[in-house]
């Protein structure tokens, strides 16, 4: 079992961040950040949650460097067909995207047709 510290740590170099850079990120000290990954002070419950957010892992991945997937796949059985996507990083832009355009109510089908008459000007335009 790895401590909170070390899977802070852990994270904040798979990241390629800092110390300073995940401070900024979640609105703590880079001080604060230090302390916790050296076990000298805890993150409190909502430091704990934007922990997670800033990480992309859920809270008890954090706590214990485990995650039990397989309650958020118990909860959501949609969530088990995507999967293998929610666990590749290339994937993310894909998702963020898909995201802002649900945040700006933005139908899916209108995006799917702006692409299609794109690609059929771009088609036309290189067979005249």
């Amino acid at each position: 079992m790895s401590s909170l510290g070390e899977v802070l740590k852990q994270l904040r170099k798979k990241y390629q961040q800092t110390q300073q850079n995940v401070a900024d990120s979640i609105g703590k000290s880079r001080e604060s950040i230090a302390k916790y990954e050296s076990g000298k002070a805890e993150p409190d419950s909502d430091c704990l949650a934007t922990l997670a957010r800033h990480f992309g892992v859920p809270i008890d991945y954090i706590i214990t460097g485990h995650s039990s997937q397989s309650n958020l796949v118990s909860i959501l059985p949609d969530v088990k067909k995507y999967e293998t996507y929610l666990q590749d990083n290339d994937f993310i832009p894909y998702l963020e995207l898909a995201v802002r355009l649900k945040d700006n109510n933005i139908d899916i089908l209108d995006v799917e047709y702006i692409i299609n008459l794109k690609s059929k000007y771009t088609s036309n335009k290189k067979h005249p």
